[in-house]
């Protein structure tokens, strides 16, 4: 839902100390060659290669987080029609105790065409509310469709978990998502149950 980078291999990170609530995060991931979207040359060539830069800054006091964050992707034969370019991401949320409210605004940017979006926006408004054991989260975020100018996506998330430990936790979820609201009778329910375990 929001490209957000995770783990990944061949990658050079680095965090900062805690300053005074303000910490500095920077990685570059040495991605390597990209088949699934090389340039205008067959087979992908070693100067396909491509690489992501992340930076962020986070900071929190008492019950309070932000964080702001910017990553890019560059690729050295050049990007292809539609392929990611950058983005920037803002993150905001306060714990009161009874529940913890968050929310998310960025914006991705796209090497579009003439059919598709170069800045694809977003947003995400969320809480998550623990009693005792049971922590129960909702969510609802939007998005704009990148290959549809005037198409947007939207999706609603509730789920249940239970803590069994402090690292153990079984939970159950309800997804509903609207891929496209220019696309009529396309939406997709999602029911699920997993657990999550900290190791």
């Amino acid at each position: 839902m929001l490209n957000a980078r995770n783990r990944v291999s061949n990658a050079l990170g680095y965090q900062s100390p805690d300053l005074a609530g303000f910490v500095l995060r920077a990685r570059m991931d040495l991605a390597g060659p990209d088949p699934a979207t090389p340039n205008a040359k067959s087979p992908v060539k070693a100067e396909d290669d491509f690489k992501q830069y992340d930076v962020g800054l986070s900071y929190s006091a008492g019950n309070f987080g932000a964080g702001l964050g910017y990553s890019r992707d560059t690729k050295t034969g050049g990007l292809v029609a539609n392929d990611f370019r950058d983005k920037v991401q803002a993150v905001v949320t306060y714990d009161f105790g009874v529940a913890s409210v968050y929310g998310v605004y960025g914006r991705d940017r796209y090497a579009a065409t003439a059919s598709t979006r170069s800045n694809v926006d977003y947003w995400l408004v969320g809480v998550s509310m623990p009693r005792g054991p049971h922590t129960v989260t909702v969510n609802y975020m939007q998005r704009d469709v990148q290959g549809d100018r005037s198409g947007r996506l939207g999706k609603f998330q509730a789920g249940y978990g239970y803590n069994l430990s402090k690292r153990t936790m079984p939970y159950v979820f309800f997804d509903r998502e609207d891929p496209n609201s220019r696309v009529a009778g396309n939406l997709v329910t999602t029911y699920g149950i997993g657990i999550q375990h900290k190791f």
